[in-house]
């Protein structure tokens, strides 16, 4: 370390020396006008290694506060490590250009100024510095430099006279000193001023402007200069700063409101509609009983004034189909949410009928299963166990009284849920509409990766309701399940499909989502407070 420690100093000395030339010194201001905030040492050794850094810092803070990672084989910028007093140490910066982001990366606030910014920026310089121009931003920003330089300037050159000793000031006056000193402060900050907001500092001056420059050829005296132009260029740039940023805020938020209202006025095409049924008048009272033998003679007598009943408007049952009862499991719409399954009552033999070659209207999901996270996918093995129970998928049976199956009646059933592009928009969740916030949700898998907890969690953080979305031009609603997410297309009532996603087929969804930064769109990450909250302004 003492031997790297030799080296930036000496990198320091002669980059004191080359800046004493004037195109130097100009080419030195492009550079720390980006990192206006650092000590004048550090923009100088900046300006040495990484002329084009635009905004640094040191890696556990690109990691911490903006959740960036450094590149493999990056090199640090070594600057003096002045946090230990009386201690040669280096500490090393890296520019956002070394970086990359990460899964949970947070927008690094690199401001640039823009001409609709114009107007409120000369309007905060002249509430902060005094009158200046209003007709052109160029000349507003040199006047700006001119007035801070004039009311803040004085203590610099007071120590720049005291310290001249062996430099080609050491001739002059306490008057020609200050004259020299204080154009050459104005025109350094008008420079970086100019240079940070985007201008053509090059209309305004020239070499012949910094050639006082030459006269700094002492250590302490350049330092004395850097620093009194580091000082008040940071303090007209920290107010525009503040300013343009300001501004980008009240534009986001203005957006936010417009899309918010938008929202709630536009075209019910347009918008999210929740739907919170009640049970008592818009939805079907749904109740879990113990299957007896007066239910089939119940349904019956139901059947023929509940209107709740659910049919297929195209399919006409065969006369046994209407001469006989449909039970469908209240079980398993409330347990699986499912559409299609085995009837509460059916036997072995109608269990073992209704799935021979895929009859019976069965969906094939299979949310529960181990070995495989693929939902929709065609199962043709058979289930041994037919008793009314959901297992591997559910199938609804029309039979006689003989136990048959009614082939005819088999047009009942609601077709599995399959429409990938409109099941993501559900698991998406685009309005953040759930018990967690997105942020939460991916902070829970960053820190979880255990597939079963990530199940879980999910399974906590949907509402227990019914809620349907419009996307597109398409109605589909999603209601929390114990063993998963029910899903279908249409009206709840009217519904034309349905099927039910294990949690962790539904974790896993928005595991992908996440991965490929399709999860978290567009949210304004509220900065965190820390002891190094100035750093997020940093640029």
């Amino acid at each position: 370390m003492t031997r790297k420690y030799e080296l930036i100093t000496e990198l320091y000395e002669r980059t004191q020396k080359s800046v004493t030339d004037p195109s130097k010194w100009q080419e030195f201001l492009s550079s720390a006008c980006q990192n206006y905030k650092l000590p004048f040492d550090e923009q100088l050794l900046i300006y040495a290694q990484r002329p084009d850094a635009i905004a640094v810092l040191e890696i556990e803070k690109w990691n911490r506060l903006f959740g960036r990672w450094v590149n493999r084989g990056a090199t640090g910028i070594a600057v003096f490590n002045r946090s230990i007093p009386n201690a040669n140490r280096l500490k090393y910066y890296f520019d956002i250009s070394d970086t990359h982001e990460s899964r949970l990366s947070r927008k690094v606030p690199i401001w640039e100024v823009e001409k609709k910014d114009y107007e409120e920026i000369i309007e905060a310089l002249e509430n902060s510095f005094g009158e200046i121009s209003k007709e052109d931003f160029a000349d507003a920003l040199i006047l700006t430099a001119q007035n801070a330089c004039r009311d803040n300037a004085g203590d610099y050159i007071s120590e720049i006279y005291k310290i001249r000793e062996n430099s080609f000031l050491e001739e002059l006056d306490e008057l020609n000193v200050s004259v020299i000193c204080q154009n050459l402060i104005e025109n350094s900050v008008g420079y970086m001023l100019l240079k940070r907001c985007g201008l053509d500092h090059a209309k305004y001056f020239d070499d012949e402007d910094f050639r006082e420059i030459t006269q700094f050829n002492t250590r302490e005296i350049l330092n004395a200069i850097g620093i009194a132009t580091g000082d008040i260029s940071k303090m007209c740039l920290s107010e525009i700063a503040r300013t343009v940023m300001q501004r980008q805020m009240d534009m986001q938020n203005r957006t936010l409101e417009i899309k918010h209202d938008i929202k709630d006025n536009a075209d019910e095409r347009e918008k999210v509609i929740k739907i919170e049924r009640r049970k008592e008048d818009e939805r079907p009272i749904l109740q879990r009983a113990e299957w007896n033998e007066n239910t089939e003679s119940a349904s019956r007598r139901d059947r023929e004034s509940s209107p709740w009943e659910i049919r297929t408007a195209q399919t006409e049952l065969s006369e046994k189909g209407k001469e006989n009862p449909i039970h469908e499991s209240f079980d398993r719409r409330e347990a699986s949410g499912a559409s299609s399954g085995n009837s509460g009552y059916s036997d072995k033999e109608n269990g073992d009928s209704n799935r021979e070659n895929g009859k019976g209207g069965r969906t094939d999901r299979e949310p529960e299963r181990k070995e495989s996270d693929e939902v929709g996918r065609t199962d043709d093995k058979h289930q041994n166990d037919s008793r009314g129970e959901r297992s591997k998928g559910t199938d609804l049976q029309l039979t006689d009284e003989s136990g048959k199956e009614d082939k005819d009646a088999g047009g009942n059933e609601l077709p599995a849920f399959l429409d990938e592009t409109l099941i993501i928009k559900v698991i998406s969740n685009e309005d953040d509409d759930l018990k967690y916030r997105k942020e939460q949700i991916e902070l829970f898998f960053s820190l979880h990766k255990d597939r079963k907890e990530r199940a879980e969690y999910i399974k906590s953080a949907y509402h227990d309701r019914y809620t349907e979305i419009l996307i597109g031009n398409k109605r589909v609603g999603y209601r929390p399940q114990e063993d998963g997410l029910l899903v279908w297309e249409g009206s709840y009532l009217s519904r034309t499909s349905e099927s039910i996603f294990s949690w962790q087929v539904t974790s896993e969804w928005i595991d992908q989502l996440i991965l490929k930064k399709e999860y978290l769109k567009e949210k304004n990450i509220r900065q965190l407070k820390t002891e190094d909250s100035k750093q997020l302004s940093f640029f």
